[in-house]
Formats: structure tokens, sequence, C-alpha cells
């Protein structure tokens, strides 16, 4: 009688017998699922926020260049010409060696 009541006893404070179920792998892959889902939201959220702080520019302030990159009153006329006929050798030497026809040796 002693030893039911100490059995009766260990059941009810026994987490797994007196829930009526036990841990398993099942919970494992719940808690991973769960876990999984809300860090996916999470990510929605914040990339959502750093969007829209982005776009009113709270996060980052973006200052436009009010000067031009290249001003044509300084561009040096004799370096220009250098350049142009830098490109016009190098259009001339693809031709030449578009037309040119090529001798393969068949003795390899």
């Amino acid at each position: 009688m002693f030893k039911d009541i100490l059995k009766e006893i260990k059941n009810i404070l026994s987490l797994k017998e007196a829930i009526g179920f036990g841990i398993t792998s099942l919970h494992g892959w719940l808690a991973i699922i769960i876990l999984f889902l809300f860090l996916n939201v999470w990510v929605v959220f914040f990339s959502h926020y750093l969007y829209q702080g982005i776009d009113k520019g709270t996060f980052f302030e973006v200052k436009e260049k009010t000067e031009e990159i290249f001003k044509f009153d300084e561009i040096n006329k004799s370096d220009l010409l250098k350049v142009i006929l830098d490109f016009e050798k190098r259009a001339e030497t693809f031709e030449n060696l578009k037309n040119e026809k090529v001798i393969i040796d068949q003795v390899l």
C-alpha cells in the first residue's frame, strides 16, 4: 500500500505522465519550425522598417552633388586629339585583323 502511494506520487510529479505525453522528436521539429517562422517574420518586418527609413532619409543622409563632373571648357584640345587618333589607330588595326586571312598549318 505504501509503495502504491509512492508510485502514484511519482506519477503525479512526473511531467511526462501527468500531462500525457513525453518529449519526442516531434516537439523538437515543432520548436525549430516555430523559430524559423518567427525569424522569417522578424526579418520581413525589419527589412520593411529599414527600407522605409532609408527611403525617408532618417538612416542615411544623401547629399546630391551639384557640381559638374566634367567641365568642357577645361578639356585640353591636344590631349583630346591624341585620344581620337589612338581610337582611330585601334579601329584600323581591328579592321586589318578582321580582313586578314589566317593560314592554318595542317601538319600538326
